[in-house]
């Protein structure tokens, strides 16, 4: 009887050798297949978001001969700037899924939307994120510039238009863009707090002090791809800690309470208390160092400006 059960698991162990062999040579020519047609599928994307952000373009100047509050108009494009940001987020979570963080289409698509978002957010003099209050105070001398209630209308708009990007691609143009996409819609919403959560802090306070040193620093003419191509940097050596997002928005619509959530304490603290901590630090040693009064700030500050008459 031992003999015979002997003979029998070792049968087992052969097929299971044989099985996993299939398994890995068909997943391997499954990630070829994703690959090829992850390639096709970034140029759908960008036509899509291409096609998404004329329609917004659209509805924000036929909104403006209709709303006569500037600062509802200010709400309405900062509403639309999230909306395609998030979709452009969901677009890049794709991209790295299938090719990698450090693969050079990623960088470039990374590197591509940055440039247009602070390119679109200074044009037109959107905040983009909540930290750009703390900006403001700083800039104002230590003096609140905005409405209370303002704060929490700007965070819900900042916090809907997240969540409508995603719902578009996800729920109304991903079934349309091939298996790659659908099948991503399960795998995105992970958690990317990786290892100790101290290095997660760590990521995003320094990836954060990065920004603001090009801001203080980086002229004008440069400030844009500085800034892009520091977030690719970031997103490249330490966004598998915590995923580089330096932004508290996009990282509590995009990846809060997903598989894997470590807590909510732990994440607001990650994603909402370094970048914050950071703008404070960088701040108080500007003023400590420069006095508020040196070029560098004064060309942040016209970097940092709030909504123009366009």
């Amino acid at each position: 009887m031992d003999a015979h059960l002997h003979t029998l698991s070792s049968h087992v162990h052969t097929l299971n050798g044989h099985a996993k062999e299939a398994t890995k040579e068909g997943l391997a020519a499954a990630v070829k297949q994703l690959e090829v047609n992850g390639v096709k599928g970034v140029y759908m994307s960008v036509a899509v978001i291409a096609g998404l952000f004329l329609v917004m373009q659209l509805l924000r100047v036929v909104l403006k001969l209709i709303v006569p509050s500037k600062t509802l108009l200010l709400l309405i494009d900062e509403f639309l700037l999230n909306v395609i940001g998030s979709a452009c987020v969901v677009e890049l979570g794709v991209t790295a899924g299938i090719h990698g963080v450090k693969s050079q289409l990623f960088g470039t698509c990374l590197f591509m939307f940055v440039c247009c978002k602070f390119f679109y957010v200074g044009k037109v003099g959107l905040y983009a994120t909540p930290c750009t209050f703390l900006d403001q105070y700083y800039y104002a001398g230590r003096r609140m510039t905005f409405s209370l209630l303002f704060v929490p209308a700007l965070l819900a708009v900042q916090f809907g238009g997240s969540l409508l990007g995603q719902f578009l691609m996800k729920d109304h143009i991903w079934c349309h863009l091939g298996e790659v996409h659908v099948a991503a819609e399960k795998a995105l919403c992970n958690t990317q707090l990786n290892g100790a959560l101290e290095m997660a802090f760590a990521v995003e306070f320094i990836g954060s002090v990065i920004g603001y040193i090009i801001d203080f620093t980086a002229p004008g003419s440069i400030h844009i791809p500085c800034r892009a191509a520091a977030v690719v940097l970031c997103a490249r050596t330490m966004g598998h800690i915590s995923g580089a997002w330096m932004n508290p928005m996009l990282a509590i619509t995009h990846t809060f309470r997903c598989a894997g959530h470590p807590g909510d304490d732990k994440f607001f603290l990650v994603y909402w208390g370094a970048p914050f901590l950071a703008g404070i630090v960088c701040f108080e040693l500007k003023n400590l160092i420069f006095g508020g009064s040196s070029a560098a700030a004064k060309d942040a500050k016209s970097k940092r400006r709030t909504k123009k008459d366009n």
